[in-house]
């Protein structure tokens, strides 16, 4: 019997509370696919996507939790399709190595129900979140199998992401990155992806920066500003901007450079972009060491390594590194 003094009667029964819960966790799916939906609509939707993934990120990821540890066919479904429903603005707003987690449940759950398209798809975005922890070895592994998926399905889409060429440029490797880019550009425009197309000429532009031609860079990074504001990709034009910043700054332009880097700074300010944000700052030290002003260089570079650290990004060694010669 329940104590008369408490006031209450017997809490749910394990059945119902797992009902509710399943409830819950389908509910939150619901709302992350949404934000994620306004996120692609581009201009205007990139900002209330992310808002309205922040507004609920505790709920949704409470809902992706309970998902992930379920048994039942249910919550394997669940737990396949959180990765993928939120892929723009987890992206974003996840750490990697939270991400990283999900993406690992959504595998065994597509790989548990013999689903090869989510399968593939969470295998590529693995590759992303361990590209973004510093291990370009480890990514190429997920990047193969998924690109193995994508041609054994013909997922052309998937098959033209291009991800291989930014392991391998990670690796030192740019005119390898190269070739993976210009086929990735070839789908991506017979597809008629047009995101896609614009991320795939700004990775050509950075190749070709390794590579010391930034004059030959800018030609792609103004390529894929023009499409990235046609579509109204505010991270792609952000990323887009700050390219053209640096190969502004290899052309030994500092000042123009910084031009860029403060249009930059507002697009990475606007979505919450962490990464963006490291990078942009990391570049203005350099450029305000250059320009002689190294107080305030120190400032933005030690602002650039708490991100990076916050991350567990390998470029905080960088930013550490500048900074001890820099006392």
């Amino acid at each position: 019997m329940p104590d008369p003094g408490s006031g209450r009667g017997p809490g749910p029964s394990p059945e119902n509370l797992g009902l509710a819960r399943g409830r819950h966790s389908a509910h939150f799916l619901v709302v992350l696919r949404a934000a994620n939906e306004r996120y692609k609509e581009g201009h205007e939707g990139v900002t209330a996507g992310l808002a309205a993934y922040d507004a609920d990120a505790t709920q949704i990821a409470a809902g992706q939790g309970w998902a992930a540890a379920g048994t039942d066919e249910d919550a394997a479904r669940l737990a396949m399709d959180y990765p993928g429903a939120g892929a723009y603005v987890l992206g974003l707003h996840l750490h990697p190595r939270e991400r990283v987690r999900w993406l690992d449940a959504g595998l065994a759950a597509a790989r548990r129900l013999g689903e090869r398209g989510k399968e593939g798809n969470h295998l590529g975005n693995l590759g992303i979140a361990w590209r973004n922890l510093g291990k370009p070895h480890k990514a190429i592994g997920f990047y193969q199998q998924s690109l193995a998926i994508a041609r054994e399905i013909g997922d052309r889409w998937s098959e033209g992401c291009g991800n291989l060429g930014l392991a391998w440029s990670d690796l030192g490797e740019p005119r390898k990155a190269i070739e993976f880019y210009e086929k990735s550009l070839s789908i991506a425009r017979e597809i008629g992806d047009r995101r896609g197309e614009a991320n795939v000429l700004g990775n050509l532009g950075s190749a070709w920066a390794l590579l010391g031609d930034p004059r030959e860079a800018m030609g792609f990074f103004e390529m894929s500003l023009i499409i990235s504001r046609e579509v109204g990709d505010r991270r792609g034009e952000g990323n887009a901007i700050g390219s053209l910043g640096i190969a502004w700054q290899d052309l030994d332009e500092p000042g123009k450079a910084i031009g860029f880097y403060e249009q930059y700074l507002a697009t990475v300010h606007e979505t919450g972009d962490q990464f963006g944000e490291a990078a942009v700052s990391f570049n203005l030290g350099l450029a305000l060491e250059t320009l002689g002003d190294p107080e305030t260089a120190r400032g933005h570079m030690q602002h650039a390594l708490a991100l990076y650290e916050l991350m567990e990004s390998p470029h905080a060694e960088t930013a550490r590194a500048w900074l001890a010669r820099h006392p």
